[in-house]
């Protein structure tokens, strides 16, 4: 038996703004066909799967907080149209959970890490073309 699932990669970022913190979709990939004699489910050797947004590297402003990251994995019942869906959504502000009651996905599996900016996120952040690798981010306070 073949199950598809679904991946996606959240990061928690700062909203200073608001004093809080909102999330950022960093990937989406879904119909990703598993079963017992396929285990790998992205990168070589992984059957096609449908990237609905590519991929963002994990990256960390200078200056702001660590940020949390969760990758989380779905299980669907029903094929989703990656396709009608590439385009419509957004990296910020993304509603995980909307997108999983909109799409009829249980949740099966996650994991979680932080980041923190180090020497080597300029390089990453310029590598893939990311704005703010050459500033510093600084929280103004309202007086």
């Amino acid at each position: 038996m073949i199950a598809s699932t679904h991946q996606t990669l959240l990061e928690d970022v700062p909203d200073f703004a608001r004093d809080s913190f909102s999330y950022r979709l960093h990937w989406l990939v879904s119909n990703i066909p598993i079963s017992p004699l396929q285990t790998q489910a992205i990168g070589t050797g992984a059957k096609p799967s449908d990237t609905i947004v590519e991929w963002l590297p994990p990256h960390v402003q200078r200056g702001s907080p660590y940020h949390r990251y969760a990758v989380i994995v779905f299980k669907q019942s029903d094929k989703i149209d990656a396709e009608a869906l590439k385009g419509k959504i957004r990296r910020p502000g993304f509603n995980t959970r909307s997108f999983q009651d909109l799409n009829k996905l249980k949740a099966i599996g996650a994991h979680l890490f932080r980041g923190e900016w180090d020497e080597h996120t300029a390089q990453v952040m310029q590598r893939h073309r990311l704005e703010g690798w050459d500033r510093m981010l600084v929280r103004t306070k309202d007086v």
